[in-house]
């Protein structure tokens, strides 16, 4: 199946837009990964990199409409990313591009549905999105290495005053996808749990 015909089955399904927009990335990070592996100019390379720009695309758009609530200044910094994804995807399928960055820009997306779940203990769904994220192109290592992470920006943002944390999660870079669940999370952890979950982390990444 194309990384389009994928695209257009997505949108006819039941689940919530969310884990939706977290699927189509998993699926556009697999694509492109098989297609760096791949020959490039084939079929199966331009549709993933097209792909990959149509759902940037669509971000663009959300977040040019009128009714789209996030701080300007922040949709001002996504929409640049999206345009930026625009541009690159033009220089890959000329040859020139980087699409090793194309690739980082969406698994790093494509990883916290099952980080966020584990994050908001919700251990009983993190199994199944988990395995999904490995079979879309999400190894193990990396998935671990993107928890270390988060876990890291929480524990800045446990420290941050209520006040301001708004700001701090625009300066971390927070996803704008993401930003009202880090908010509950950042209100469910302390520093002390987020230094034990890193160690933890660190010790399974060692393995």
């Amino acid at each position: 199946m194309s990384g389009y015909q994928a695209y257009g089955r997505a949108q006819n399904t039941t689940e919530n837009p969310r884990s939706t927009e977290y699927r189509l990335l998993a699926q556009v990070c697999g694509a492109l990964t098989r297609a760096k592996e791949g020959k490039r100019g084939t079929a199966e390379f331009v549709d993933a990199l097209l792909w990959n720009k149509k759902v940037w695309d669509a971000f663009i758009i959300d977040l040019s409409s009128d009714g789209n609530q996030l701080p300007r200044e922040l949709r001002a910094q996504i929409i640049g990313i999206g345009l930026w994804v625009g541009r690159e995807t033009i220089q890959v399928l000329d040859g020139n591009g980087d699409i090793d960055a194309l690739i980082t820009d969406s698994s790093s997306l494509a990883g916290t549905d099952p980080i966020d779940l584990a994050f908001e203990g919700k251990l009983e769904e993190i199994e199944h999105v988990a395995l999904r994220s490995f079979r879309e192109g999400i190894n193990p290592s990396g998935l671990i290495l993107l928890a270390i992470n988060h876990a890291m920006i929480l524990k800045r943002l446990v420290n941050v005053a209520h006040n301001s944390l708004d700001a701090a999660l625009r300066a971390e870079g927070v996803f704008f996808r993401r930003i009202d669940r880090v908010r509950v999370q950042a209100g469910r952890w302390d520093a002390p749990m987020l230094k034990r979950a890193i160690e933890t982390l660190a010790g399974a990444q060692l393995q």
